[in-house]
């Protein structure tokens, strides 16, 4: 197995963890929509991690994009994640996003749905993750049906990291997921040109039931950013079409 390929699969399986030791948070009203912040009082997966509610964590600026941060205090590292608290179920799943996607090689940035009280169809879990998953010769993003470990249900590729106003996307059908990556520019959205596009039709593509949307920006098994500094990333829109 390429070994660059070997990292990413072992560092997947932590998304799978459970979110245990949550606690009722705030909620935020971000593109439109109520959003409930992740709030733990020890520590939760994935990671594991402290996750904080604190504005110092989750904020939406004077344009309305949300930020999520990972912070540091005498407690230890904070970790940041919202919920939809609308369960959209099939279709099309568009994140704009304004920051670059080169993180620290111990942080990833995930936006997945994700069904907390049960585990069927491997918790009904779709993602696209920008990191490097700890090692720096990795590349910096992947797209993802679970189980990762089915062959087929996994794509790693490199985004460009000098770029940020970048979308990502993925539509859920019934028999098949679609996924793609690209610039915006000013002119119409329908005009971009994907960076990068891949659809998987596994077995494994589960059915709508449940489920909720996660974003998150957290830390592998909780351990800090190699360079010790905070990290941010700004989400600028969230929007849902159904098919």
């Amino acid at each position: 197995m390429n070994l660059m390929l070997m990292f990413a699969l072992i560092a997947i399986a932590p998304t799978a963890i459970a979110q245990d030791a949550e606690q009722p948070g705030r909620t935020i009203q971000f593109s439109g929509l109520e959003w409930k912040v992740k709030r733990s009082d020890g520590v939760a997966g994935p990671g594991p991690n402290l996750f904080s509610d604190s504005a110092d964590n989750v904020f939406l600026d004077s344009q309305g994009r949300l930020h999520l941060r990972i912070t540091h205090d005498a407690m230890g590292w904070h970790c940041a994640e919202v919920i939809l608290k609308k369960s959209p179920g099939y279709g099309e799943y568009c994140f704009e996003v304004d920051s670059s996607p080169e993180l620290d090689p111990q942080v990833i940035l995930g936006m997945f749905t994700w069904h907390d009280s049960d585990a069927s169809f491997h918790n009904r879990e779709i993602d696209i993750e920008l990191s490097r998953w700890t090692q720096p010769e990795n590349l910096n993003a992947q797209f993802v049906v679970q189980p990762y470990e089915t062959k087929g249900n996994i794509d790693r590729f490199d985004m460009p990291k000098s770029l940020n106003e970048l979308t990502y996307q993925f539509v859920w059908r019934h028999d098949r997921v679609d996924f793609d990556a690209w610039k915006r520019s000013k002119s119409a959205e329908k005009s971009h040109k994907s960076l990068h596009h891949w659809s998987c039709a596994s077995a494994d593509v589960p059915p709508a039931g449940g489920e909720s949307l996660h974003i998150n920006l957290w830390l592998f098994r909780g351990k800090s950013p190699t360079n010790g500094q905070s990290v941010e990333m700004i989400l600028r829109h969230f929007s849902y079409r159904a098919n």
